[in-house]
Parts: C-alpha cells; sequence; structure tokens
C-alpha cells in the first residue's frame, strides 16, 4: 500500500514515518503477547457433549493451585472451566476459590483442536492490524507535525492501557453503591466503595478500599489498606485510611481494628484530624476543621432468616463545637447511638432503616438502599436467595468492606471579626483626666461599646467618650482605705453584624495625694480665748493639691502636732466634707499659748495658734 502526501514546511520527516510504523507494529503484536497464553489453552476445547454432566467429576484445590493452574491442567480456558461449574454456588466466587475448595472438572484432559477458535482470534488480530494501518495511513496523508505524531502515540497507547486495566480490575473485589434516600427522596447522602485485594492466599488477605462520596454538600475520598486473617472460626482484621475532603482542603487519618464470624462483625474505628482551622464556606465569619473522635460498632445476622439483620453503633467526638447531626445543631463533645435493621432479600440489594439518637433530642432517621457488586461471581449467585446465608458467614465475608464513617465530621469556631484593646493599668490623682487607650480592630464597623464601672462611677469617676477614644475623669480619693481606692473597667466591643470582642480590662489607681502647702490652709492662723475654761475655737483644715484642687484623705492618714498646752484640751481631727477637715480647741484657766501643727505624711503645713 502506497501513501502519498504533500510537501510543504510541515513535511513528515523519514524518521516521524518510522515512529508511526513502529506503534502500529506495537498496538498489532502487544495484543498478541497478551492473550498468547490464554490462546494456546483456548486451542483445545472440548465439545458440548465433553463437558456434560457424565464427563464431570469433583476436584479439590491443592496447596498453590488456582483456577488457572487447573484448567491448564485439564487443556481448557478458565472461562470454560467457570461453564463447567455453572451450577455450582461458591461462596465467595469462582475466580476466589484457594487451596481447600471443591470445583468440578472434566474427567479427562480434553486435547481436540478447535480450529474455529484460533480463527476467531486470528481474524481479530488481522482486523485491527489492518485498522491500524488504515489509522495510520489517513494520519500519514495530512502531513501531520510532531505534535501530532506524538499526540497520536499518546492516544493509542492510553487506550490499550485502559483496556487492559479495566479487564483486570473486572475480575478482582467488591463494589458497593449506596442510596441514601432522605427528605424530598434527596440522594445526596450516597456513596461508591471498592475493595480490591493486593494479596489473596490461605488464610491472610491484604486489601485496598477506596470511596467516593458526597456528603453534606461535601464531595470526598477516602482511601485505605488492610489485612485480615482467618482463623478456623474467627477473622481479625486491621486498617488504616485518609480521608480527604476534595470540596474544603480539609483531611484526617483513620485506623481501625475488625473481629468477625458467622453472622456477627465487631468493628473499632479512631479519627484523627491532619489539617487544622480554615475559613468555613458555610458560616460567615466561622471556621471549620475535622473533629477527632471514634466509634463501636456490631452487626448480627439471624441464623435461622439470614436476610434479616441488625447494626448497633455508638460514635462519640470531641470539640466545642462539632456538627455531628448538622451545621445548625453544634454541640459540645456530642456522641449518638444508631440502631438499624436490614433485610438483604439478594446477596447484591440490601434495603435499611437507621434511627440516630444524640443528646438534647438530636435524631436522625435514613432510609438505605445498598448494592453490594462482587467482581468475578456470577450474577445468578448474585441474585440467588439461597446465596445471602453464605455471604452472612466468616467464608462469605472474606472481601467485605471495611464498615466506618467515610464522612469527615467537622468541628467550627467563632473567628474574631471585632476585637478591643485598651490600656491594662491607668494611674493618677483625684479629678485628673486619664485616657483609656481605646483602639478597635473589626472587620464589619463598630456599632458600641459596653462598660461594665459600676464601682468605679459610684465613687464619683466618670467615662467620656472622646472622638474614637475613651476618657476617665478619676473620682476623689476614698478615705476608706488604699482598696477602694482601686477599681476594675471592663470593655466589650460590638460590630454593626451584632459580633461581640473579647473583653477587655483595665485596672484604674487612685494614688494618694501630693498635697500642696501652698494652697493648703489651717484657718483662722491665729485667736484668742478667754481662759474660762469654757470657751472654744474651731480650726478648719482645707487640704489642696497643686493644682488648688480639694483632696480628700482619711482623717487618720493627717497628723496634728500639739505644743504649750497647759490646761487647754484639744478635740480629735474630724472630718467635714471632702478635704475639709476640723479641731476645736477649749480654753483652759491659765494663760498660754496652744500651737496646732497638721502634717499627711511628709508634708508639714501651716500652724494655728490660739493664745
Amino acid at each position: 500500500m502506497l501513501y502519498s502526501y504533500s510537501k510543504g514546511k510541515d513535511e513528515v520527516r523519514p524518521f516521524l514515518r518510522r515512529i508511526i510504523w513502529i506503534n502500529i507494529f506495537i498496538q498489532f503484536t502487544f495484543p498478541i503477547l497478551c492473550v498468547f497464553t490464554p490462546a494456546i489453552a483456548s486451542s483445545v476445547v472440548p465439545n458440548q457433549q465433553e463437558l456434560s454432566a457424565a464427563n464431570i467429576q469433583p476436584y479439590t484445590l491443592k496447596e498453590g493451585e488456582t483456577i488457572y493452574s487447573v484448567a491448564k491442567k485439564y487443556g481448557i480456558s478458565p472461562e470454560q472451566l467457570s461453564k463447567v461449574n455453572e451450577f455450582r454456588i461458591f461462596s465467595h466466587g469462582f475466580y476466589h476459590l484457594r487451596s481447600g475448595d471443591e470445583l468440578d472438572v472434566p474427567k479427562t484432559s480434553v486435547l481436540t483442536p478447535l480450529p474455529d477458535k484460533i480463527q476467531e482470534v486470528s481474524n481479530s488480530h488481522e482486523k485491527k492490524f489492518a485498522s491500524l494501518a488504515s489509522q495510520g495511513g489517513r494520519f500519514l496523508t495530512n502531513s501531520p507535525n510532531s505534535e501530532s505524531v506524538a499526540a497520536m502515540v499518546k492516544s493509542t497507547a492510553t487506550g490499550a492501557l485502559n483496556t487492559e486495566v479495566q479487564q483486570w480490575l473486572s475480575q478482582f473485589g467488591t463494589a458497593r453503591v449506596e442510596l441514601g434516600v432522605g427528605k424530598n427522596l434527596s440522594l445526596e447522602n450516597s456513596q461508591f466503595d471498592l475493595l480490591l485485594p493486593l494479596y489473596d492466599k490461605g488464610d491472610t488477605l491484604l486489601f485496598a478500599q477506596d470511596s467516593f462520596h458526597r456528603t453534606d454538600h461535601r464531595t470526598q475520598a477516602n482511601m485505605g489498606i488492610g489485612a485480615r486473617h482467618f482463623y478456623d472460626k474467627w477473622m481479625f482484621g486491621a486498617n488504616a485510611f485518609v480521608d480527604y475532603d476534595l470540596s474544603r482542603n480539609l483531611s484526617r487519618a483513620g485506623g481501625g481494628i475488625e473481629l468477625g464470624r458467622d453472622f456477627m462483625k465487631f468493628g473499632f474505628n479512631g479519627y484523627s484530624r491532619l489539617t487544622g482551622w480554615h475559613d468555613s464556606p458555610d458560616i460567615e465569619d466561622y471556621q471549620e476543621r475535622p473533629a477527632n473522635g471514634w466509634d463501636v460498632r456490631l452487626q448480627m445476622w439471624l441464623p435461622a432468616l439470614p436476610q434479616l439483620g441488625g447494626k448497633l453503633l455508638y460514635e462519640q467526638y470531641y470539640g466545642n463545637e462539632v456538627a455531628l447531626f448538622s451545621i445548625n445543631n453544634r454541640q459540645h463533645n456530642p456522641h449518638a447511638i444508631t440502631v438499624g435493621v436490614n433485610y438483604t432479600p439478594v446477596p447484591l440489594v440490601t434495603f435499611g432503616v437507621e434511627q440516630r439518637q444524640g443528646e438534647s433530642s438530636n435524631q436522625d432517621t435514613q432510609f438505605k438502599i445498598d448494592m453490594k457488586y462482587q467482581f468475578g461471581v456470577p450474577w445468578r449467585n448474585q441474585l440467588s436467595p439461597e446465596s445471602v446465608a453464605i455471604m452472612h458467614k466468616l467464608a462469605g465475608s472474606r472481601y467485605d468492606l471495611v464498615e466506618r464513617n467515610n464522612n469527615i465530621v467537622l468541628e467550627y469556631r467563632k473567628k474574631e471579626t471585632i476585637k478591643l484593646y485598651t490600656f491594662s493599668e491607668v494611674t493618677g490623682y483625684s479629678n485628673e483626666h486619664k485616657s483609656l487607650g481605646v483602639s478597635v480592630v473589626s472587620k464589619h464597623g463598630l456599632s458600641h461599646i459596653d462598660w461594665d464601672a459600676a464601682g468605679f462611677i459610684n465613687a464619683g469617676g466618670k467615662i467620656v467618650k472622646n472622638g474614637t477614644d475613651y476618657t476617665l475623669i478619676l473620682p476623689n480619693r476614698q478615705s476608706s482605705g488604699e482598696d477602694s481606692n482601686v477599681w476594675t473597667i471592663k470593655g466589650v466591643a460590638e460590630d454593626l453584624n451584632g459580633n461581640r470582642s473579647n473583653e477587655s480590662q483595665t485596672q484604674v489607681t487612685l494614688l494618694a495625694p501630693n498635697i500642696n502647702k501652698n494652697y493648703s490652709s489651717f484657718t483662722p492662723a491665729k485667736s484668742s480665748l478667754l481662759a474660762d475654761g469654757k470657751s472654744t475655737q474651731i480650726l478648719t483644715l482645707t487640704l489642696k493639691d497643686k493644682n488648688n484642687q480639694i483632696v480628700d484623705v482619711n482623717e487618720a492618714n493627717i497628723s496634728l502636732a500639739k505644743s504649750g498646752i497647759k490646761s487647754a484640751s484639744v478635740s480629735a481631727l474630724t472630718r467635714k466634707s471632702a478635704g475639709v477637715y476640723v479641731v476645736v480647741v477649749t480654753a483652759g484657766t491659765n494663760d498660754e499659748t496652744v500651737t496646732l501643727t497638721p502634717s499627711i505624711q511628709d508634708t508639714v503645713l501651716s500652724s494655728a495658734v490660739v493664745t
């Protein structure tokens, strides 16, 4: 066959044409190599009479044997051996038989060739070669450049690889499609699970399990590996998973153990977050992260009626605002108990209803339809009611999916959208004006600030708004002790959306007064009394600071020095009003000059003389 093409700047070079033909050659030879062995095996196929019931016998697999080696031993293909056993029911599928299992085989090795079968395979590959050659010819006539050649090679190779993978995948594992029917017949809580054996020999099974689902409007994937070991009547397993929320970039790790026997399965799972806080797209001004938790579950079926089963689940999660039931019903360290019943008419389909009960009357009811497909198991077995009992026995549950909560339960917390800052401490003297140092950082603006300062205000202090700041007007000093001159002012800011800030606290300390001698007075400075033993003179002490402001102190802190007293008497100093104190001098019967000198702390004030 000749191919023509036009010359130009995109002319195909000779080595590109070689690549085309090499690709065609590979596409032709690769399927031949892949099917070479089964083609030989299928070249000797029994006719219908040879595979009749009279010509078959039971056979028990020996250690290390598989259905493939037995098929080869008797000169037939695995598919033909499966046809021989079409009326047998295997607990875990024909293609998963292992040593000790019994199956039917031909009584003698069949060596009659089937030319038609060989011709069919040959014709198939001839057609494929012709198709590839034709495609290559059309491709060359279009004067392809190097990028087109690469694209063709990539496309052809990818298609072949996908075909081989799909054919291999269809022989193994267990797939489950779970349809969750909730309110308004929503299928939101549905999921797809797949278990693939990685190593399956004797009493040991190593497997991988993947899940893809959309729950709570979030697309999630779960990837895990596990191992199971089978004893005479028990199975013990362990597994590890990584759960990833594709919608939120959240992830967590999980680990679990399994214990099983006929008509019973027990499991424990733990969940631990791998990612921290992220902004939540569901609730404004909130953050979310996976919640840590665990669950324990028990499943049982009635041996007398294996179609009917029950489920008991207890789950516990930790956090201040965990959405175990719904995002609008967040709880602190919530837990829940789930009770369910299920009915399995045939292994392929299970119907179930579950009731979950939590704290504070939280509850949830779900109706479920599970479709469980086992690769390699004939459809008639998966639709046979007689096979239900087998699937609940230990041998039949070998490839069951790990039961766990694939949905990542989330914990939430409120973001700080508004913050209030004030000075931690303010000190000053009576009647001074002091700034509180108010500063507000808010996403939604500031509405107002609520102040808790009852003690400060009752003592005569004031909080006055001054632009964006607030000013304290300090009260007069209290005379009942030092503790009475210390107050705590608390403030909480609120934004325009009603969000409230953290509480800010400021300690206000009123300092002991700095008495000014020049502005303070003790009057009258000089006075006279008759020495009659009964005349009196009232002396008034007024205390002021450097700003000529009244200073009120406890009279116990004022000392009064006395001199020149013979028969006169002097009363105790008493407080008349804030910063004003009086003392009474009573005349004696002698001529005398009484001098009184008040002092407070280290300040000595002016004296008053009574003669």
